[in-house]
């Protein structure tokens, strides 16, 4: 599985540091990173909890890392930032939710415009 190998020289870690988080032997990390053994379900919940990703993305099924989304603030934080990237609107130039809306909108009916 060259996901937990990745992951795991992500974070500067042995494959006998990862084995002593998961209780195993650095040979069994060594067999799951290539997949010689099957990972167990809890092998997986163990691996997806120490580099906080999903089952899914441990055994190749997803390319997502993590099921987390974003508060509404967030997301409009981070809208907000594209838009003055982009010279939608102006650095300090605050944005309601209704303009945010109007902006989303308009952007939508071009894409769509671009769809047919």
């Amino acid at each position: 599985m060259n996901r937990i190998k990745e992951l795991r020289e992500e974070k500067g870690w042995t494959q006998e540091q990862l084995g002593k988080m998961l209780g195993v032997q650095k040979s069994a990390v060594s067999k799951y990173e290539t997949g010689k053994i099957p990972l167990t379900a809890d092998t997986i919940q163990k691996l997806a909890e120490i580099f906080n990703v999903t089952g899914d993305y441990i055994m190749g099924i997803s390319k997502i890392r993590t099921n987390e989304s974003i508060s509404d603030a967030e997301a409009t934080e981070i809208l907000k930032r594209k838009f003055i990237k982009h010279g939608i609107i102006k650095e300090g130039e605050d944005i309601t939710e209704d303009q945010l809306e109007d902006y989303l909108k308009k952007l939508s009916a071009i894409l769509s415009a671009f769809k047919d």
